[in-house]
């Protein structure tokens, strides 16, 4: 039997949150709308509606430097995987690909993602820990009414 999103206990709420905003929603969303490609840092989503969820000055601050950071690591991951990926095209496109050496850059990129995922739950963590227990409700409520709207658009990006 399905449930709906509304009548979901607080914890499986939380974790939808989490799942969604680490899936890159808001990557498909930017990249949808023909805009500059949106940050897929929780940070980010949050700054934009800190007043909404009552996060202070100060807090909101220390959000944008987590956001800043993480998004600068993050470019240079995708730079690294990106020359890795080339590398491994080349060694594929040789007549006789040596098995070692193409595993051995499978290796590498598996190492890439492996750091790219651990930056995003890191930032998440750090992220969260700055908001109080009532600040962590609001932000599943307000994401949850996010997704509801997006659910409604009928051109609404893939997740």
């Amino acid at each position: 039997m399905s449930r709906r999103v509304g009548k979901e206990g607080p914890v499986r709420a939380a974790r939808r949150l989490l799942i969604a905003l680490l899936g890159g929603a808001l990557l498909a969303a930017g990249a949808w709308a023909g805009e500059p490609r949106r940050s897929w840092l929780p940070a980010d989503w949050l700054a934009e509606h800190a007043a909404q969820l009552g996060v202070e000055e100060e807090t909101l601050a220390t959000l944008r430097q987590l956001a800043a950071a993480a998004r600068t690591r993050e470019a240079e991951l995708r730079q690294e995987l990106h020359a890795a990926y080339s590398r491994l095209r080349q060694l594929l496109e040789q007549d006789d690909p040596d098995e070692t050496e193409v595993l051995r850059q499978a290796e590498v990129i598996g190492a890439l993602k492996l750091e790219k995922w651990k930056l995003r739950l890191r930032t998440l963590l750090r992220m969260r820990a700055l908001l109080t227990p009532q600040q962590r409700r609001a932000l599943v409520e307000l994401w949850q009414r996010h997704e509801a709207a997006r659910e409604e658009m009928p051109d609404a990006p893939p997740r």
